[in-house]
């Protein structure tokens, strides 16, 4: 991740930007797309059962924001400042309870007792090996029993 300048606030805007467009799947993915994943995730990964949830890399939200208002409880992660202003944003002008970090996730605290643990989209292949590894490790233990 340190080859782009993610938490440099001009980068984080134009990724926002693009995160939220709907003309291209390049930084996330339509929001028509989203609704399908989300509900798979929602119905067959969770049950249909109501979990918390961390979303590392959430980006602005868009996931976690929708799995919320299925009644899961939500902790998003991301470096980007322009990503978590926005999500942050959206989830006070929604009523939804989510709490972002605005955090490299190689070093966040994540918290303990989730259900599941997603990271959407590829940034897991921008780590070198030993992080990737680590990141791997602090999310098993961030993970309740089954989860």
């Amino acid at each position: 991740m340190s080859n782009l300048p993610w938490n440099e606030p001009g980068f984080s805007q134009r990724m926002l930007s693009e995160h939220l467009s709907q003309e291209h799947d390049a930084a996330s993915r339509r929001f028509e797309t989203i609704d399908r994943h989300v509900a798979w995730i929602h119905e067959h990964v969770l049950g249909g059962r109501p979990s918390r949830i961390l979303d590392l890399c959430c980006g602005p939200g868009l996931y976690l924001q929708r799995l919320v208002a299925l009644g899961h409880d939500g902790v998003g992660v991301d470096f980007g400042p322009a990503a978590i202003a926005h999500a942050r944003q959206q989830a006070e002008a929604t009523g939804l309870d989510i709490h972002y970090q605005l955090e490299d996730v190689r070093g966040a605290d994540f918290g303990s007792d989730y259900g599941l643990v997603m990271m959407i989209w590829g940034e897991f292949n921008v780590f070198p090996r030993s992080q990737a590894l680590d990141l791997v490790r602090r999310c098993g233990v961030a993970l309740r029993p089954g989860g």
